[in-house]
Protein backbone atom coordinates (compact mmCIF):
# COMPACT_ATOMS: atom_id res chain seq x y z
CA UNK A 1 0.00 0.00 0.00
CA UNK A 2 2.63 2.61 1.09
CA UNK A 3 4.81 1.57 -2.38
CA UNK A 4 1.43 2.58 -4.29
CA UNK A 5 0.86 5.51 -2.62
CA UNK A 6 4.91 6.86 -3.31
CA UNK A 7 4.05 5.66 -6.47
CA UNK A 8 1.20 8.20 -7.35
CA UNK A 9 2.94 10.84 -5.08
CA UNK A 10 6.09 10.55 -8.15
CA UNK A 11 3.41 10.89 -10.93
CA UNK A 12 1.73 13.88 -9.05
CA UNK A 13 5.04 15.65 -8.80
CA UNK A 14 6.02 15.00 -12.26
CA UNK A 15 2.74 15.88 -13.92
CA UNK A 16 3.52 19.32 -11.80
CA UNK A 17 6.78 19.48 -12.83
CA UNK A 18 5.55 19.46 -16.48
CA UNK A 19 2.33 21.83 -16.15
CA UNK A 20 5.00 24.61 -14.80
CA UNK A 21 7.48 24.05 -17.74
CA UNK A 22 4.65 24.63 -20.21
CA UNK A 23 3.52 27.87 -18.72
CA UNK A 24 7.33 28.97 -18.88
CA UNK A 25 7.06 28.58 -22.61
CA UNK A 26 3.82 30.90 -22.47
CA UNK A 27 5.16 33.24 -20.94
CA UNK A 28 8.89 33.28 -22.98
CA UNK A 29 6.13 33.26 -26.12
CA UNK A 30 4.32 36.11 -24.75
CA UNK A 31 7.70 38.01 -23.71
CA UNK A 32 9.46 37.51 -27.36
CA UNK A 33 5.45 38.75 -29.10
CA UNK A 34 5.84 41.66 -26.83
CA UNK A 35 9.35 42.85 -28.09
CA UNK A 36 9.14 41.33 -31.61
CA UNK A 37 6.50 44.23 -32.14
CA UNK A 38 8.10 47.13 -31.53
CA UNK A 39 10.89 45.74 -33.18
CA UNK A 40 9.09 45.21 -36.42
CA UNK A 41 7.55 48.45 -36.14
CA UNK A 42 11.01 50.28 -35.70
CA UNK A 43 12.34 48.38 -38.69
CA UNK A 44 9.62 49.29 -41.16
CA UNK A 45 9.46 52.96 -39.74
CA UNK A 46 12.94 52.83 -40.39
CA UNK A 47 12.74 51.33 -43.64
CA UNK A 48 10.23 54.18 -44.97
CA UNK A 49 12.53 56.55 -43.34
CA UNK A 50 15.56 55.49 -45.75
CA UNK A 51 12.47 55.58 -48.55
CA UNK A 52 11.49 59.19 -47.96
CA UNK A 53 15.13 60.44 -47.48
CA UNK A 54 16.17 58.53 -51.14
CA UNK A 55 13.17 59.83 -52.63
CA UNK A 56 13.96 63.34 -51.21
CA UNK A 57 17.55 63.37 -52.48
CA UNK A 58 16.18 61.76 -56.50
CA UNK A 59 13.71 64.75 -56.41
CA UNK A 60 16.20 67.57 -55.49
CA UNK A 61 18.41 66.22 -58.24
CA UNK A 62 15.13 66.36 -60.87
CA UNK A 63 14.16 69.53 -59.60
CA UNK A 64 17.71 71.30 -60.33
CA UNK A 65 18.19 69.92 -63.18
CA UNK A 66 15.33 71.44 -64.58
CA UNK A 67 15.51 74.29 -62.73
CA UNK A 68 18.88 75.04 -64.47
CA UNK A 69 17.97 74.10 -68.05
CA UNK A 70 14.84 76.49 -67.98
CA UNK A 71 17.74 79.41 -67.00
CA UNK A 72 19.55 78.09 -70.33
CA UNK A 73 16.96 77.85 -72.98
CA UNK A 74 17.53 79.82 -75.82
CA UNK A 75 13.80 80.97 -76.06
CA UNK A 76 10.89 81.33 -73.40
CA UNK A 77 7.70 80.32 -74.84
CA UNK A 78 4.14 82.10 -73.33
CA UNK A 79 0.52 82.17 -73.82
CA UNK A 80 -0.35 85.54 -74.30
CA UNK A 81 -3.61 84.94 -72.81
CA UNK A 82 -2.47 83.87 -69.54
CA UNK A 83 1.09 85.05 -69.09
CA UNK A 84 2.72 81.64 -68.58
CA UNK A 85 4.08 78.49 -70.00
CA UNK A 86 2.95 75.10 -68.09
CA UNK A 87 4.69 71.70 -69.10
CA UNK A 88 4.85 68.05 -67.45
CA UNK A 89 7.17 65.49 -67.69
CA UNK A 90 7.54 61.92 -66.51
CA UNK A 91 9.94 59.44 -66.85
CA UNK A 92 8.25 58.14 -70.83
CA UNK A 93 10.25 61.63 -71.66
CA UNK A 94 13.31 61.63 -69.41
CA UNK A 95 14.42 58.78 -68.36
CA UNK A 96 16.19 60.27 -65.42
CA UNK A 97 12.92 61.21 -64.07
CA UNK A 98 12.17 58.20 -61.24
CA UNK A 99 8.69 56.05 -62.71
CA UNK A 100 6.39 57.40 -59.75
CA UNK A 101 7.63 61.05 -60.44
CA UNK A 102 6.31 64.03 -61.64
CA UNK A 103 7.91 67.27 -62.98
CA UNK A 104 5.79 70.35 -63.53
CA UNK A 105 7.24 73.61 -64.87
CA UNK A 106 5.90 76.81 -64.74
CA UNK A 107 7.35 80.20 -65.87
CA UNK A 108 5.34 83.16 -65.79
CA UNK A 109 5.27 86.77 -66.93
CA UNK A 110 5.99 88.95 -63.72
CA UNK A 111 3.95 92.12 -64.78
CA UNK A 112 4.88 94.81 -63.18
CA UNK A 113 8.60 93.79 -65.46
CA UNK A 114 6.58 94.48 -68.87
CA UNK A 115 8.05 96.03 -71.54
CA UNK A 116 5.78 99.37 -72.37
CA UNK A 117 6.13 98.02 -76.22
CA UNK A 118 7.31 95.01 -77.98
CA UNK A 119 9.32 97.43 -80.23
CA UNK A 120 11.80 98.91 -78.36
CA UNK A 121 14.89 97.57 -78.17
CA UNK A 122 15.23 97.33 -74.12
CA UNK A 123 17.76 95.89 -72.37
CA UNK A 124 19.06 94.76 -69.17
CA UNK A 125 20.66 97.68 -68.01
CA UNK A 126 17.05 99.66 -69.17
CA UNK A 127 15.57 98.10 -65.44
CA UNK A 128 15.07 101.15 -63.36
CA UNK A 129 17.65 100.76 -59.88
CA UNK A 130 18.61 103.22 -57.77
CA UNK A 131 21.73 101.07 -57.12
CA UNK A 132 24.52 98.44 -57.61
CA UNK A 133 26.10 96.69 -55.53
CA UNK A 134 28.78 93.93 -57.72
CA UNK A 135 30.59 92.01 -55.88
CA UNK A 136 33.73 89.89 -57.81
CA UNK A 137 36.37 87.46 -57.38
CA UNK A 138 39.98 89.44 -58.48
CA UNK A 139 43.07 87.96 -57.56
CA UNK A 140 41.99 85.44 -54.88
CA UNK A 141 40.16 88.38 -53.16
CA UNK A 142 36.40 88.84 -53.25
CA UNK A 143 35.63 92.79 -54.06
CA UNK A 144 32.31 95.16 -53.57
CA UNK A 145 31.49 98.08 -55.71
CA UNK A 146 28.91 100.68 -55.46
CA UNK A 147 27.42 102.18 -58.14
CA UNK A 148 24.38 104.75 -58.34
CA UNK A 149 22.06 103.96 -61.35
CA UNK A 150 23.69 107.20 -63.83
CA UNK A 151 27.13 106.03 -63.29
CA UNK A 152 29.14 103.37 -64.85
CA UNK A 153 32.31 104.39 -62.57
CA UNK A 154 31.83 102.71 -58.89
CA UNK A 155 31.47 105.21 -55.93
CA UNK A 156 33.73 103.12 -53.95
CA UNK A 157 35.06 99.58 -52.93
CA UNK A 158 35.97 97.09 -50.32
CA UNK A 159 37.60 94.01 -49.87
CA UNK A 160 34.93 91.58 -48.16
CA UNK A 161 35.31 88.22 -46.45
CA UNK A 162 33.07 84.63 -45.74
CA UNK A 163 30.42 86.09 -43.92
CA UNK A 164 30.62 89.59 -43.76
CA UNK A 165 27.44 91.71 -43.42
CA UNK A 166 25.68 93.76 -45.86
CA UNK A 167 23.32 96.65 -43.45
CA UNK A 168 20.70 98.15 -46.36
CA UNK A 169 19.21 100.94 -45.05
CA UNK A 170 16.67 102.53 -47.47
CA UNK A 171 15.55 106.30 -46.77
CA UNK A 172 13.53 109.09 -48.32
CA UNK A 173 16.34 110.04 -50.72
CA UNK A 174 19.19 107.51 -50.52
CA UNK A 175 20.34 103.84 -49.97
CA UNK A 176 22.59 103.43 -47.07
CA UNK A 177 24.81 100.56 -47.25
CA UNK A 178 27.49 99.23 -44.37
CA UNK A 179 29.57 96.36 -44.51
CA UNK A 180 30.94 94.66 -40.84
CA UNK A 181 32.13 91.83 -40.23
CA UNK A 182 30.88 88.88 -38.35
CA UNK A 183 31.54 91.23 -34.89
CA UNK A 184 29.78 93.77 -36.18
CA UNK A 185 32.83 95.84 -36.67
CA UNK A 186 32.14 98.65 -39.66
CA UNK A 187 34.72 97.66 -42.41
CA UNK A 188 34.47 101.03 -44.11
CA UNK A 189 32.56 104.67 -43.45
CA UNK A 190 28.67 103.78 -44.68
CA UNK A 191 28.67 104.24 -48.33
CA UNK A 192 26.11 106.57 -49.68
CA UNK A 193 23.40 106.02 -52.80
CA UNK A 194 21.83 108.60 -53.73
CA UNK A 195 18.53 107.51 -55.26
CA UNK A 196 17.25 107.70 -58.87
CA UNK A 197 14.70 110.58 -59.57
CA UNK A 198 13.78 109.38 -62.72
CA UNK A 199 12.22 105.98 -60.64
CA UNK A 200 9.73 107.40 -58.85
CA UNK A 201 7.14 105.67 -60.88
CA UNK A 202 7.95 102.72 -60.05
CA UNK A 203 6.49 103.60 -56.17
CA UNK A 204 9.59 101.16 -55.58
CA UNK A 205 13.43 101.24 -54.32
CA UNK A 206 15.60 98.87 -55.95
CA UNK A 207 19.21 97.63 -55.51
CA UNK A 208 20.65 95.20 -57.04
CA UNK A 209 23.02 93.09 -55.90
CA UNK A 210 24.91 91.23 -58.81
CA UNK A 211 27.62 88.42 -58.15
CA UNK A 212 29.70 88.57 -61.47
CA UNK A 213 31.49 85.67 -60.77
CA UNK A 214 32.57 83.03 -58.35
CA UNK A 215 33.23 84.32 -55.18
CA UNK A 216 33.03 81.28 -53.23
CA UNK A 217 32.50 83.44 -49.87
CA UNK A 218 28.65 83.60 -48.27
CA UNK A 219 27.62 86.87 -47.27
CA UNK A 220 24.13 88.37 -44.84
CA UNK A 221 22.12 90.65 -45.91
CA UNK A 222 20.23 93.01 -43.28
CA UNK A 223 17.63 95.05 -44.89
CA UNK A 224 15.88 97.74 -43.36
CA UNK A 225 13.42 99.89 -44.94
CA UNK A 226 12.13 103.24 -43.48
CA UNK A 227 10.00 104.43 -46.21
CA UNK A 228 6.09 103.35 -47.00
CA UNK A 229 7.30 101.97 -50.18
CA UNK A 230 8.99 99.00 -51.23
CA UNK A 231 12.74 98.01 -51.22
CA UNK A 232 13.48 95.67 -53.69
CA UNK A 233 16.34 93.45 -53.26
CA UNK A 234 17.47 91.35 -56.97
CA UNK A 235 19.99 89.25 -56.76
CA UNK A 236 21.87 88.43 -60.00
CA UNK A 237 24.77 85.97 -61.12
CA UNK A 238 25.38 84.08 -64.22
CA UNK A 239 24.37 80.84 -65.23
CA UNK A 240 27.73 79.08 -64.71
CA UNK A 241 28.32 80.62 -60.81
CA UNK A 242 26.89 80.01 -57.81
CA UNK A 243 26.18 82.76 -55.04
CA UNK A 244 25.51 82.10 -51.43
CA UNK A 245 23.81 84.29 -49.07
CA UNK A 246 20.95 84.90 -46.83
CA UNK A 247 18.31 87.94 -46.05
CA UNK A 248 17.15 89.36 -43.11
CA UNK A 249 14.23 91.80 -42.76
CA UNK A 250 15.33 93.98 -40.04
CA UNK A 251 12.12 96.03 -40.57
CA UNK A 252 9.36 97.67 -42.82
CA UNK A 253 8.89 95.92 -46.62
CA UNK A 254 11.47 94.56 -48.08
CA UNK A 255 10.96 91.83 -50.96
CA UNK A 256 13.79 90.28 -52.83
CA UNK A 257 14.27 88.75 -56.17
CA UNK A 258 16.27 85.17 -56.31
CA UNK A 259 18.58 83.36 -57.93
CA UNK A 260 18.39 85.68 -61.07
CA UNK A 261 20.13 84.29 -64.22
CA UNK A 262 22.02 87.43 -66.34
CA UNK A 263 22.30 85.85 -69.37
CA UNK A 264 23.99 87.00 -72.96
CA UNK A 265 22.10 85.53 -75.38
CA UNK A 266 19.32 87.08 -77.01
CA UNK A 267 15.63 86.98 -76.36
CA UNK A 268 12.25 88.12 -78.04
CA UNK A 269 9.97 88.57 -75.21
CA UNK A 270 7.63 91.28 -73.74
CA UNK A 271 9.05 91.19 -70.22
CA UNK A 272 12.42 91.39 -68.59
CA UNK A 273 11.61 89.15 -65.62
CA UNK A 274 10.15 86.04 -65.51
CA UNK A 275 9.62 83.37 -62.71
CA UNK A 276 10.32 80.01 -63.00
CA UNK A 277 8.98 77.22 -60.75
CA UNK A 278 9.76 73.66 -60.80
CA UNK A 279 7.99 71.60 -58.51
CA UNK A 280 8.85 67.54 -58.61
CA UNK A 281 5.52 65.24 -57.08
CA UNK A 282 5.22 61.95 -56.15
CA UNK A 283 2.49 60.40 -58.23
CA UNK A 284 1.42 57.29 -55.86
CA UNK A 285 1.67 59.78 -52.92
CA UNK A 286 0.25 62.32 -54.92
CA UNK A 287 2.70 64.78 -52.45
CA UNK A 288 5.25 67.88 -53.02
CA UNK A 289 8.54 66.28 -52.83
CA UNK A 290 10.97 69.41 -54.13
CA UNK A 291 9.26 72.80 -55.08
CA UNK A 292 12.44 74.90 -56.25
CA UNK A 293 11.59 79.05 -57.37
CA UNK A 294 14.21 81.16 -59.60
CA UNK A 295 14.38 84.09 -61.72
CA UNK A 296 15.23 84.61 -65.01
CA UNK A 297 16.31 88.20 -66.24
CA UNK A 298 16.27 88.43 -70.05
CA UNK A 299 16.85 91.52 -72.42
CA UNK A 300 14.50 92.09 -75.57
Amino acid sequence: MLKEINKIHKNLKYEKKKALTLLEVVISISIISLLIVPVLTMFFQSSKANKNSEDKQKAIYVAQKYTEKAKMDREIFIDNKTGMYKTEFTNKQDKEIPKNFKVEKTIKEEEEYKFKSSNNKKKIKDIMYDGKLKIKRVQNENKMEFYNSYSTVSLDSVNIKNNNIVEIVNEKHKIKVNLTDNKFKSLKTPIIIEKNSDNSKEKASNLIIYFENDTKCNLKVKAENKEEEELRLYFLQKPDFSSNYTVENKLGKVKTYNNIMVNNKKYKNNTRLYKVRVKVFDIDQNKVLEDIISYINVEE
